[in-house]
């Protein structure tokens, strides 16, 4: 069996049509493949220790306490005013509010001029999109005191979570710096550098933004690492003071519904935990300073590595038996779970098991039952030739009692299978026809050598013994698994229509029709070839025989297709007469 090919070619169309719907996925279907990876990337960041948060960043946040001392929101803008003066130590400080509209004049004025004395404070400006964007900037004051301004506007992932900023969005025919970029600007004195607009590049102090798209991942950082405290203590002086000199400030909200998108989803493993705007704010920041921030590897890369695990995993199913390939296929999966925590660890890159994992799944068991069939069609040809050597052995040893009829069972069997096809008779029947041709004879073995080869005319007890002969087939190969289509054959082809036939003296319908298929075969060969008793009979004359005795002992139809497979001899070379 190993010597022999027992693949076939379109054995390979389904495992190559799943590894190409596989490979495709990462190109055709980015969206739907990205909502499926999402979950992923998440979990197998988690498993790596996140790292600790910039030490010149601080942050002040508004929460309960706050708000019980201060009143309801919002609050006079000269209490914002008060703070800001609170932080004149600090390098850089973000206001991550709105102010769109102008308030008492008095109050406006104080924190107008408590931004500008600061010197380096960044206001957030709000973008709405929409089919006619528009953009809200601070009151006209306020937004002319501050050093930049920079836009708050955060987007949610595919599936609703937040994992990644914006550096830049589009309004018009420019692009607005974020909030975070703005701040980063102001603190950093980085230059930004646009390389590209489509796809868009850009170059933060000398060093390549690698965007994902618009969007830049955010860093595994562990907020709590963030040196925080709280808006009322700084505001009263209780904390913070001199601790703010040279840093980056961010001051938000930190409590639920009195802020712009204060609450935000970010996934932690495979769970999901609230994030407060301006933590969230902390850690875009910090994502703009990473100097090896995430990468996802580009779609075509996943993609051939889905193909490159297809592959070998259809390799494995269909070449190694169940043991090795169990073990084989185990390492194969551990290298495609295992790849993406190395790759993280070791550069900070996003390799998706999802596609090559995916492609292994399917490819495996399929190509594995590719496999098994095609051991199983191996095993069921070898199974066939056994038997066909078997049958052929049997014909010879009735061949070996009567030298006279040697042949004539394989000649029978050609022409009756041949006539199967001209009456389109499925394959199988043809199959089971001809075998039941090649054996019709072999209750002949049970005949004594004495009657079978007697030259004279046989005595009627003798032809009887001979008219026995398919009775005597079918009882010795009775134990044999054939189709009831070569049982019949054999059993009946000595049957005529008009019920004068042998051994059951059968009758029309009741004769089955490979049983009357046989008759015509067995008979042209007899009658076409020479006997002790006979010589050889014209094909002419057979023809008109069969005429004569069609639909009385013959079936009109069987007739029909033996006329039509004669007239074929003629394009071909005309069966000779056996003169054996």
């Amino acid at each position: 069996m190993r010597d022999r090919k027992i693949f076939r070619l379109r054995d390979g169309v389904l495992p190559l049509l799943l590894a190409a719907a596989v490979t495709a996925l990462p190109l055709t279907a980015p969206a739907a493949l990205d909502r499926a990876d999402r979950p992923l990337m998440d979990l197998y960041r988690s498993f790596l220790p996140p790292k600790e948060a910039s030490d010149d960043m601080a942050l002040i946040l508004i929460g309960e306490p706050s708000l019980r001392a201060l009143g309801r929101w919002p609050w006079p803008r000269s209490v914002h005013g008060r703070l800001v003066d609170r932080l004149a130590p600090a390098k850089t400080v973000v206001l991550d509010f709105l102010f769109p509209e102008a308030t008492a004049p008095s109050e406006d004025r104080a924190l107008a001029a408590a931004v500008a004395g600061q010197g380096n404070v960044v206001l957030a400006a709000h973008l709405e999109t929409g089919p006619e964007p528009a953009l809200i900037l601070p009151q006209g004051d306020l937004a002319r005191s501050a050093a930049a301004l920079g836009v708050a506007n955060v987007l949610p992932d595919v599936d609703g979570l937040y994992r990644q900023s914006i550096p830049l969005w589009p309004y018009g025919e420019k692009s607005l710096p974020s909030l975070a970029l703005a701040a980063h600007l102001a603190h950093s004195g980085e230059a930004l550098e646009a390389v590209s607009d489509s796809p868009l590049k850009l170059r933060l102090g000398g060093r390549d933004l690698p965007l994902d798209g618009q969007r830049l991942w955010l860093p595994q950082i562990d907020e709590t690492t963030l040196a925080t405290y709280e808006y009322i203590d700084v505001l009263e002086g209780r904390s913070g003071g001199k601790s703010f000199a040279g840093k980056l400030v961010i001051v938000g909200v930190d409590v639920a519904g009195i802020g712009f998108q204060d609450l935000l989803p970010v996934p932690r493993g495979l769970a999901v935990r609230p994030l407060a705007g301006p933590v969230f704010l902390a850690l875009a920041v910090e994502a703009l300073r990473e100097r090896e921030p995430l990468r996802r590897i580009p779609a075509t890369a996943q993609a051939t590595a889905a193909a490159l695990f297809s592959l070998a995993a259809a390799l494995i199913g269909a070449l190694l038996p169940a043991r090795r390939s169990i073990l084989l296929l185990g390492t194969l999966v551990a290298a495609g779970a295992l790849a993406p925590l190395a790759l993280l660890a070791g550069g900070n890159l996003w390799f998706s098991p999802l596609g090559p994992l995916a492609g292994t799944a399917l490819l495996f068991p399929v190509a594995h039952i590719v496999r098994l069939h095609a051991l199983h069609r191996e095993s069921e040809r070898q199974r066939l030739e056994a038997f066909e050597g078997t049958v052929k052995a049997i014909v010879a040893t009735v061949d070996a009692k009567d030298p006279d009829t040697r042949g004539h069972s394989e000649r029978v069997a050609a022409l009756a299978s041949r006539l199967g096809r001209e009456m389109d008779l499925p394959d199988e029947e043809v199959e089971a026809l001809a075998i039941g041709a090649l054996l019709h004879d072999v209750g002949k073995i049970g005949i004594p050598d004495s009657i079978l080869r007697k030259p004279d005319r046989l005595t009627e007890e003798e032809y009887a013994v001979i008219r026995s002969h398919p009775l005597r087939s079918r009882e010795i190969l009775e134990a044999v698994p054939l189709r009831e289509t070569s049982f019949r054959a054999m059993a009946e082809h000595h049957e005529k229509l008009d019920g004068s036939g042998y051994p059951d003296g059968l009758a029309g319908d009741a004769i089955s029709l490979s049983g009357r298929i046989l008759a015509v075969a067995d008979t042209f060969d007899a009658l076409l070839s020479r006997r002790v008793y006979k010589e050889g009979w014209p094909l002419e004359k057979i023809l008109a025989f069969f005429r004569d005795e069609r639909d009385k002992t013959f079936d009109g139809t069987v007739i029909d297709a033996l006329e039509s497979v004669v007239a074929g001899w003629e394009k071909e070379e005309r069966p000779r007469k056996d003169t054996s």
